[in-house]
């Protein structure tokens, strides 16, 4: 979906296709043990699926609460970098185990 197309955003979000899966191997008890936080996990899932989807990566913001420092705010982190490239590659070449987390 195009910006400028004249449709509303409505009729786009009407257009999207969207699927579901639940990993019931994986949870918030999974990750800690492995001493990695399940927004970790969710992050690269996204990013695995935006790559097996498209081939690549994107660049991605992902909002971040700082309100319990002092002047908090919110800010944004970026969860695709050079570590979890690699990651999703050895992810992909079937080379990765839960050290490679």
């Amino acid at each position: 979906l195009e910006l400028g197309t004249g449709r509303t955003p409505l009729l786009q979000a009407a257009a999207l296709d969207l699927d579901t899966a639940t990993v019931r191997s994986v949870s918030a008890s999974w990750a800690k043990g492995r001493g990695v936080s399940l927004d970790g996990v969710v992050q690269l899932s996204f990013q695995l699926a935006h790559r097996r989807l498209t081939g690549g990566l994107s660049s991605t913001y992902e909002a971040c609460s700082t309100q319990s420092f002092s002047h908090g705010r919110t800010e944004v982190i970026r969860p695709v970098t050079r570590e979890s490239a690699a990651l999703l590659q050895r992810l992909e070449e079937g080379d990765a185990d839960a050290a490679a987390l």
